[in-house]
């Protein structure tokens, strides 16, 4: 803001004013007025800028949230690179599994028993299903260049039980065997 003071027949006149532009946005004011205006832009320009203690502090502020950001980057990135090299290793597995040999193992008598909702109390015998223990071992060479040995273990069909047909038995009557 611009201060011009003139002296005009007797009282001092204060024109104040954005800078150098039309007359209609200078004002006129009165010597008190004058006196306030002053002051108060004093008073204004003197409070304008910053304390050193609000620079630190939304500098401290700044520097946590670029930390924040950068943990949260990192983070990421490494997840991203885990979950890949699972994925490769689960690939790998799958492969060799596929062509694996399955070991037969014990065979077992599973019985299905009739039981209310939350097992407490159970019923009948339903029926039974024999089945055998079966086993596959894979060895693969994970993506770090160490070999792993991974274990499955599954049942397998032994062909006889109560309470069902044999699905791979064909129907006399020319039908699927179900």
């Amino acid at each position: 803001m611009i201060l011009l003071q003139m002296r005009l027949s007797r009282s001092n006149i204060l024109l104040t004013g954005p800078g150098p532009h039309p007359a209609s946005l200078w004002k006129i004011h009165t010597q008190k007025e004058a006196a306030r205006v002053e002051t108060k832009t004093k008073k204004t320009r003197a409070n304008a800028g910053e304390t050193l203690v609000e620079v630190m502090a939304s500098v401290f502020i700044f520097l946590i949230m670029m930390g924040i950001m950068e943990a949260a980057i990192s983070y990421s990135s490494a997840s991203l690179a885990k979950n890949k090299e699972i994925r490769a290793n689960n690939a790998v597995v799958l492969e060799q599994l596929a062509t694996a040999s399955v070991e037969d193992g014990d065979t077992k008598d599973i019985t299905f028993r009739a039981a209310n909702s939350d097992v407490s109390q159970l019923g009948d015998e339903l029926f039974t299903v024999k089945t055998k223990l079966q086993k596959k071992t894979v060895t693969y060479t994970d993506t770090n260049g160490r070999e792993q040995t991974v274990t499955f273990y599954q049942y397998g069909t032994s062909r006889t039980g109560t309470g069902g047909a044999d699905p791979d038995t064909p129907d006399p009557s020319g039908g699927g065997g179900s």
